[in-house]
């Protein structure tokens, strides 16, 4: 008889330890991919990048939040629990859940919203 593999979703990945030289996880295609740290100069760009979106965000009044390193279940169709942490996202006011320190997954089921 086949033995069923362990299968992981992306909340599990919030309890696995980062493995040596990285600093977390994505999920992809059903198996957690390494994320590496940025070096100096992409840091300083998210920052900057960040930094401007928030405040683009606060002056035109969108509401929703912006978000660095944040990990997010895309749900496709082909892989549901793709996670992603991109670099800077920013969640509109409709989709954005309210962020407390005390909530239960850091994963959040929402998509990032793509704008240019």
């Amino acid at each position: 008889m086949a033995t069923r593999p362990n299968v992981l979703s992306a909340d599990d990945l919030l309890h696995l330890p980062a493995q040596e030289g990285s600093i977390g996880w994505e999920f992809v295609n059903g198996r957690p991919v390494a994320v590496m740290p940025a070096k100096p100069l992409h840091g300083k760009l998210i920052v900057e990048v960040a930094r401007r979106l928030s405040n683009y965000v606060l002056e035109q009044r969108l509401g929703g939040e912006v978000f660095s390193d944040a990990g997010f279940v895309l749900g496709l169709k082909r892989d549901r629990e793709r996670m992603r942490a991109p670099d800077v996202a920013y969640i509109t006011r409709e989709k954005a859940a309210p962020t407390t320190p005390s909530a239960s997954s850091a994963a959040s089921r929402t998509s990032p919203s793509r704008s240019t």
